[in-house]
């Protein structure tokens, strides 16, 4: 995927604090205002990434009484409805797969649904462990940083394995770990909604609107 060039208006902060926005792009250049010394700046608009320290101020969401909460309570009757009393590892399995499809999105419709869809599945699967995922969705916005994906999928996986296996550690503190694991990959969804300009929750609003009408029980194929 490649990240789209900023545009005018956007607002970064740099690694040591700096608050500039955008005031246009032209070419690989992008011109920035310093709000703190109220000078123009300019750099090449590439190097404004997480890699190198920049980020991006998460826009304001739009207005909406829709929560992750409300998409946890209206998942389980629905889950149940379709498919019954399924194992933990099923909506494991659904964050993987959709991440990585979102890894291989070609364009930003596909991100917005690779990025609502591993939330629908993490709804699942913190029903499941009786995690509040407007918690972490919280927590995910305090994290400062963009976590490595790879290393939180990993974490997930690897402690999700041993909580079922019994083995390096209580079931509590594999619990624990699995929730920082989700927080992380919260995070990365936050971080590329960004990036993309698009509105996370908004995004899982909308999809789940559609999401929750199918009936897999009527039609095994379509859900519909």
């Amino acid at each position: 995927m490649t990240v789209k060039a900023p545009e005018p208006g956007w607002l970064f902060i740099s690694p040591r604090g700096r608050r500039c926005r955008v005031l246009r792009v032209e070419g690989s250049r992008v011109f920035l205002w310093n709000e703190a010394t109220k000078i123009e700046e300019k750099g090449r608009w590439a190097l404004m990434t997480r890699e190198n320290g920049w980020h991006r101020v998460l826009r304001e969401p739009k207005d909406s009484d829709f929560t992750l909460g409300q998409l946890q309570r209206e998942h389980a009757p629905w889950c149940a409805h379709n498919f019954g009393d399924i194992p933990a590892y099923h909506p494991l399995l659904g964050i993987i797969e959709e991440l990585g499809e979102l890894e291989d999105a070609k364009n930003t419709d596909d991100i917005k649904d690779g990025l609502a869809d591993t939330v629908v599945f993490m709804a699942h699967f913190s029903n499941a462990f009786e995690f509040d995922l407007d918690e972490i969705a919280a927590r995910a916005m305090k994290l400062g940083y963009r976590p490595v994906e790879r290393k939180a999928i990993g974490k997930l996986a690897h402690h999700f394995l041993k909580r079922e296996q019994g083995i390096r550690g209580t079931p509590a503190e594999h619990r624990e770990k699995i929730l920082e694991a989700l927080v992380e990959i919260y995070a990365t969804l936050l971080d590329t909604a960004t990036e993309y300009d698009l509105d996370l929750l908004q995004s899982v609003e909308e999809t789940w609107a559609h999401v929750k009408k199918r009936d897999w029980k009527k039609n095994a194929t379509t859900g519909t």
